[in-house]
């Protein structure tokens, strides 16, 4: 009785309540007594909505399957560095011929001494002999292999392969460098890119108003030709000359940067006097004349729009590099100072491995620079979008072999895996030529304690090596799944049996 009351208090019985609450889920989903659904039952918008984005889920997991199950090969562009380095320079090694033999120097084919500015555009290009494709590729190995071949799902996780990028300015830098003889004060063999790395300049990619006030100024001399004032013609057949000699003169890493400056006070001094002679001849001008007068204004204002309000938006991609690790081969890990701003814009670079860095954190301002025949390349490791663009790029379909080219830079091989290993080599090395420099005559008498101390070190530096060899040992050329964990693997002890 006490429940009849309480779901009737309102005045509406508990059983119209429940057929009203049946009728509104029966509108929805329909069902039989027994909850069946009818046979004529059709699916909710809710519930085909979920279907279709099911069916459309599973058909992009698929063609991405597809696309990890594709072959690729990867020929390799430079010999392995087997003999001595002048045994590089034969044509046979090298498969150099005619025009491009000449490119070839003691440590292979260099395009040192080759870049050069446009004074005009601003474009870093490059010439050399014979515009041929012969020394282009698609990737940069660290590891040292002569081919690379796999499904590109392996490829994907190779940590030892690297997409390059190439720093346009900092080799245009290098090798103005080398044409004018600037030698670093240092002796170390790589005080020259350190220098240039230390240099401010803007690495990414954007004009950053780099271009010359010419391109603007050609056509604003036409125009002035248009406005039938002879004077104002003249100027700015003058004007076109004065930027063209200052642009050439300019044109060096010192002062490319600063051209727009000194050229600012000419144009609007030019664009001024224009107007103020327009004035005095619009009354007698025609469609012509004022259209010649409206074309210098509007050159002049999309020269500093484009040009000038550039400079002042891309300063803050200004940036230039600490070298904190010196890799083989000319492969340096450097610290970006400046241009913070870079992952945010451009979108982020990727992690490169412990065992390439022997870094535990790869932060976002840290790259991996490598100088490759005379220009400075960053590698950054691939991502699935670099891999799709690659081979859109080369015109493979899915199930089809795709043959590309890498440059073995061979920083790392079976007996040297990772960064421990090459650390260890440098503090053995050191320590060696410590103790035969302290035998020398004529060297002050070094502290028995400390010379044993050093010896004890250097056995024990010895002994690891002996066992990262033994541990490295064995046929093939590909790199290991992860050196780090295999370690750590190793060195952990069986628990206790209680």
């Amino acid at each position: 009785m006490a429940t009849l009351a309480k779901a009737s208090k309102d005045g509406v019985p508990a059983e119209s309540k429940a057929s009203k609450g049946a009728s509104k889920d029966s509108a929805d989903h329909p069902v039989l007594m027994d909850g069946r659904r009818p046979a004529v039952w059709q699916p909710s918008e809710k519930e085909l909505s979920s279907t279709t984005h099911r069916y459309e889920t599973q058909g992009v997991h698929d063609s991405m399957q597809e696309t990890d199950a594709m072959s690729l090969s990867f020929v390799r562009v430079n010999p392995l560095k087997k003999g001595p380095a002048i045994a590089q320079k034969e044509e046979k090694g090298w498969g150099a011929n005619g025009t491009n033999a000449l490119l070839l120097g003691p440590g292979g084919p260099s395009f040192i001494g080759k870049v050069f500015r446009q004074s005009i555009s601003g474009k870093i290009k490059l010439q050399h002999y014979d515009a041929t494709s012969q020394y282009d590729f698609h990737a940069v190995d660290l590891w040292t292999r002569p081919a690379i071949e796999g499904l590109l799902d392996k490829l994907k996780n190779d940590k030892y392969l690297f997409r390059p990028i190439p720093m346009l300015y900092r080799t245009w830098l290098y090798h103005e460098a080398h044409r004018q003889q600037k030698h670093p004060e240092t002796s170390d063999e790589t005080g020259q890119i350190r220098r240039v790395l230390s240099a401010t300049c803007i690495d990414a990619n954007i004009s950053g108003g780099r271009w010359s006030p010419m391109v603007f100024m050609i056509p604003g001399s036409f125009f002035a030709a248009c406005t039938n004032d002879e004077l104002t013609a003249v100027i700015g057949v003058f004007g076109v000359w004065f930027m063209q000699r200052s642009g050439m003169n300019y044109n060096t890493p010192e002062s490319y940067r600063e051209l727009r400056f000194w050229l600012l006070l000419p144009r609007i001094a030019w664009l001024l006097f224009a107007v103020i002679r327009g004035i005095f001849w619009l009354p007698t001008a025609n469609i012509i004349n004022v259209i010649g007068l409206i074309g210098i204004i509007a050159c002049v204002a999309l020269d500093i729009w484009f040009g000038d309000k550039e400079v002042i938006a891309g300063y803050k991609f200004n940036c230039h590099y600490e070298v904190v690790k010196v890799l083989p081969n000319r492969v340096f890990i450097c610290r970006r100072k400046g241009a913070a701003d870079t992952e945010n814009m451009f979108g982020h670079r990727g992690r490169v491995h412990y065992n390439i860095s022997g870094m535990g954190t790869w932060k976002n301002d840290m790259l991996l620079i490598a100088e490759i025949m005379g220009c400075i390349f960053e590698l950054r490791p691939f991502n699935d979008d670099d891999w799709t663009a690659l081979c859109q790029e080369l015109g493979q379909e899915n199930g089809e072999e795709a043959r590309m080219l890498f440059w073995g830079i061979d920083c790392f091989d079976k007996k040297m895996p990772d960064w421990d290993t090459y650390e260890r080599k440098l503090k053995v090395e050191a320590a060696t030529l410590q103790s035969k420099a302290s035998q020398r005559p004529g060297v002050e008498a070094i502290d028995p304690d400390v010379l044993l101390e050093q010896l004890k070190n250097t056995q024990e530096l010895l002994e690891i090596d002996k066992m990262a060899k033994n541990e490295a040992a064995g046929d093939g050329d590909e790199p290991p799944e992860d050196s780090i964990a295999a370690r750590i693997k190793a060195s952990a002890k069986p628990p206790l049996l209680s």
